[in-house]
């Protein structure tokens, strides 16, 4: 797996590859739910929030993730939700987005191609 230098949720994946993506809530609970394709994803573990999704298995295929947090009003100064990334076939664990409480949308996107 490699990570866009310059955009933070822009990865390159193996076919088949399976990625990892924990939450870091900062000053908050992790109050959150995230998407893959449209349809709904669910953690597989909680401390911290833990998502794994799989690649397809042929090249030019994409996934789109979309991690969603809830942030209590007023959110504490410093509050965020942080993601990280890692593939199961190496390149290491990457520093995601930063969802924070000022996002308008409340939601970040990860984006992953395939290349074999």
């Amino acid at each position: 797996m490699t990570q866009d230098p310059s955009d933070a949720g822009s990865f390159t994946v193996k076919p088949n590859e399976k990625v990892t993506i924990k939450v870091q809530a900062v000053k908050v609970a992790s109050q959150c739910s995230a998407a893959l394709d449209g349809s709904a994803c669910l953690a597989t573990a909680s401390n911290p929030v833990t998502f794994v999704v799989t690649a397809p298995p042929a090249s030019g295929g994409n996934l789109n993730f979309v991690f969603m947090g809830t942030f209590p009003s007023p959110a504490p100064d410093g509050s965020m939700m942080k993601l990280s990334v890692e593939g199961d076939q190496g390149g290491g664990e990457f520093a995601g987005p930063i969802l924070l409480p000022t996002n308008i949308d409340g939601s970040v996107d990860l984006d992953f191609g395939v290349q074999a």
